[in-house]
């Protein structure tokens, strides 16, 4: 099980229960549960004090993966290049960045002021490496897929000032943006 340091519980409120808490306490013999997680924050807490995922034996720190370091590189030059890259590519990634995902092609064609080809086009080449497509939350059947950011870790960084130029930093690009949306008719500072 993945993304312990992710459970929020199934349901809200005083009857609330994580995902953990459900894990048995006892396994079947030859049965083996491995859950991954981040320290932080800690098991919930409606995991009883006896189960073994409170155990301080059974935590494991894990060195980080060669892998995982170059793909988190990648990541941070994606962003770079996004961030710097022409006018269309930074408002696509400031858009879905600040929106927190969710705007279908006709949503960023129109507030970009560029045709839905045009902007397709761009989630479809290199640009689009760093953003995914689902389908729309609401009324899935009748409207168009919406565009996110392609991974949680891409957000986080996106909103982080330290990434580039603190000055290009995504979230005053966002604040342009929203400026720009607000009032049509401020220009563009760019």
């Amino acid at each position: 099980m993945d993304g312990l340091d992710e459970d929020r519980g199934v349901t809200a409120g005083p009857d609330a229960y994580s995902i953990a808490a459900l894990l048995p306490q006892k396994l079947p013999d030859g049965v083996r549960v491995v859950v991954a997680g981040r320290p932080s924050p800690p098991i919930p807490e409606d995991v009883p004090a006896a189960h073994p995922l409170r155990r301080p034996a059974v935590g494991r720190v894990l060195a980080a993966s060669p892998h995982v370091m170059a793909v988190q590189t990648d990541m941070r030059r994606e962003i770079r290049q996004l961030l710097h890259g022409s006018e269309l590519e930074q408002d696509l990634f400031g858009l879905v960045t600040a929106a927190g995902g969710g705007l279908s092609g006709p949503d960023l064609a129109e507030l970009t002021r560029t045709r839905v080809f045009i902007v397709e086009e761009h989630l479809r080449t290199v640009t689009g490496r760093s953003f995914a497509k689902r389908p729309a939350g609401w009324r899935p059947d009748t409207h168009p897929e919406v565009y996110l950011l392609g991974h949680e870790e891409i957000q986080v960084e996106a909103v982080n000032p330290r990434v580039g130029d603190p000055a290009e930093s995504i979230t005053g690009g966002s604040a342009r943006r929203r400026d720009a949306l607000v009032d049509p008719r401020a220009s563009r500072s760019r």
